[in-house]
């Protein structure tokens, strides 16, 4: 159990680099805080004793389409924090320190937190034209701080906001038994996904990425949106392969096809085949075919996420299937 720092008033002060911290996916400092590039990236921990975390940030943006927002989990509960309001009347709120109350039960039991970045597109993301800075942590006086259990594999998750959403399969993925480390963004098609799967940032190459036990690819969403031709789709994907490749040489590379929404209509699942030609083509390659899950799949409004109830059903399935190929 560790601690941080008290300030005036009895409260307990973690900062960013309090070692009870862990960062999951690509987060880099930026002055006092940390900064993540990538959609899913979020730090955990526990605490107890403490009836609210307070959640410190910096933000500036150029970017003024929309406000950003956080989320966060409370013992695999999600949440979503307020939005951030970023401009008023067309003034931006440049570089303004922001903070967010999150309530704790205090049961005087251990409660773990998952804070996310923040959701946006990948030119906000990565062009850093919307910046959240994550920068410390407040607890109430006599709370406690501790280490989240650290999963025995590490499993790297790269795909879109199916894959990568804060309410998606990918964060029930994060166990005892798997420690994920998310690369992934909003609205992205595989093709664009290869174009920056190496950057941490727009002209930042990514040089930090920790050996991974597995990878697990996905795609098809945005790209059957878009209307991508599977000869352009399995282009990109085999490029993606050979790039994480590079980075995981010893990684299994999971290449999971995305279950088609058969209610409305959305053959996601039509580039299952090309994953598959791939998977023969590049050793320590697998494919996970979904099309026996497409009829019982459901997913939400928006029809491109899972609904809740697949959420827990889909991240089982894959769990099955890592321990199946010795993960």
């Amino acid at each position: 159990m560790l601690t941080g720092g008290s300030n005036t008033f009895g409260n307990l002060i973690v900062n960013y680099n309090n070692a009870a911290l862990t960062w999951c996916g690509r987060w880099v400092t930026n002055g006092d805080g940390k900064q993540s590039g990538w959609l899913g990236s979020y730090v955990k921990f526990k605490v107890k004793n403490t009836s609210n975390i307070r959640v410190f940030n910096t933000i500036s943006t150029t970017d003024t389409t929309s406000d950003l927002y956080q989320s966060y989990y409370v013992d695999s509960i999600p949440n979503r924090m307020p939005q951030y309001t970023l401009y008023a009347g067309g003034a931006i709120l440049a570089a303004t320190t922001k903070y967010y109350d999150l309530p704790i039960t205090n049961d005087g039991q251990w409660h773990e937190l998952k804070i996310y970045g923040y959701a946006g597109t990948l030119a906000r993301q990565i062009g850093q034209t919307g910046v959240v800075v994550i920068n410390s942590f407040q607890l109430d006086a006599g709370g406690q701080i501790a280490q989240s259990t650290i999963g025995a594999k590490r499993v790297q998750v790269i795909g879109d906001s199916w894959m990568g959403a804060s309410v998606n399969w990918t964060r029930r993925l994060d166990n005892a038994s798997y420690d994920v480390y998310p690369i992934a963004a909003n609205g992205i098609t595989c093709s664009v996904a290869n174009t920056n799967y190496n950057l941490d940032f727009t002209g930042i190459t990514n040089t930090t990425d920790p050996n991974c036990d597995a990878v697990i690819i996905s795609y098809g969403v945005n790209d059957f949106n878009a209307s991508v031709t599977t000869g352009a789709f399995q282009t990109a994907l085999l490029a993606l392969v050979d790039k994480v490749r590079l980075k995981q040489p010893t990684a299994k590379i999971f290449l999971l096809r995305v279950p088609s929404n058969t209610v409305a209509s959305k053959a996601y699942g039509q580039y299952g085949a090309n994953m598959s030609t791939i998977a023969g083509l590049r050793s320590n390659v697998v494919y996970l075919d979904t099309t026996s899950l497409d009829a019982t799949t459901t997913w939400d409004s928006d029809t491109g996420h899972l609904s809740a109830n697949s959420v827990i059903d889909f991240e089982s399935w894959i769990e099955t299937q890592l321990i199946a190929n010795g993960i």
